[in-house]
């Protein structure tokens, strides 16, 4: 009882040394300060404050923050508070205690070379060159696409430019022909 005084004392004597060293400021607003910062550290990181929960709900403040040890009610308090979790999953946990690893790793490996995919891919293996110059074959193939592609792309300007040349030849006569029929007719009607 007497340390838990003694270890207020201190905290206090502490907390009034650091607040008497902010000069201007009232002890209420400092206080409000601090609570404000705690609020938006635990809005920042709220597994935090479930943890300040947790040491609160089971009285564990102190002792967690002088290093000693749990005492053994509490320990079996918290067992017994996930009691259910824990029964519904002893089996797994037994299971897994007992077994054994390099079996598994064994049965794994011959799971692997005797399944289908370990013949796939020998037979993928054996037609690798195949599948190589199946691939080479294709690229050239879309490289000589892309050719054809521009040179008809090419072509397509020629036309179109041919068109347009022959669009302005024709507008040319039409006015040429326009202007003789023009100079016709003032030279019949007089």
């Amino acid at each position: 009882m007497e340390e838990t005084f003694e270890h207020l004392d201190t905290r206090l004597s502490d907390l009034k040394d650091r607040l008497s060293t902010q000069e201007g400021e009232s002890i209420r607003s400092q206080l409000h300060q601090l609570t404000q910062r705690l609020s938006d550290f635990y809005k920042l990181h709220p597994e935090y404050e479930r943890l300040q929960r947790a040491l609160e709900t089971f009285k564990l403040r102190n002792k967690v923050a002088a290093g000693e040890s749990l005492d053994h009610q509490l320990k079996e308090e918290e067992i017994l508070l996930h009691y259910d979790d824990i029964f519904a999953h002893y089996p797994h946990m037994v299971g897994l205690e007992n077994m054994s690893y390099d079996a598994v790793l064994d049965k794994i490996n011959h799971v692997v070379s005797t399944s289908e995919c370990e013949m796939i891919r020998a037979r993928l293996s054996a037609k690798q060159e195949h599948i190589r110059s199946l691939d080479k074959v294709y690229r050239i193939l879309q490289l000589k696409s892309m050719l054809v592609c521009e040179k008809y792309v090419a072509s397509l300007i020629a036309v179109n430019s041919f068109w347009i040349r022959m669009d302005e030849m024709l507008v040319a006569a039409y006015r040429a022909l326009n202007k003789i029929e023009a100079k016709q007719r003032e030279e019949t009607k007089y």
